[in-house]
């Protein structure tokens, strides 16, 4: 069954494996991963996020993964990364 955003959320916050229309994550071996489509969009082994801008459905996901995994907005962590560049 596919999951909605609000689900989509809550499934993040808590590190679950869930499925929607274009997004799924998963916890595997190496890390807890969420995926928009086939792109990598989160992966917690490393910390990894990745904050390029895609479509509006995937920029509503990294939205979503910027709030519920480090507490602040994809503007705010895409300005920390243009400083750190």
């Amino acid at each position: 069954m596919y999951i909605n955003y609000q689900v989509m959320e809550i499934k993040i916050s808590n590190r679950e494996d869930f499925k929607g229309n274009s997004a799924h994550a998963k916890n595997e071996i190496d890390g807890y991963k969420i995926y928009s489509y086939a792109t990598l969009i989160y992966n917690s082994k490393d910390n990894f996020f990745n904050t390029a801008y895609y479509s509006t459905t995937t920029s509503r996901l990294q939205g979503i993964i910027a709030i519920q995994l480090f507490g602040k907005t994809l503007k705010q962590i895409r300005k920390e990364k243009e400083k750190n560049s």
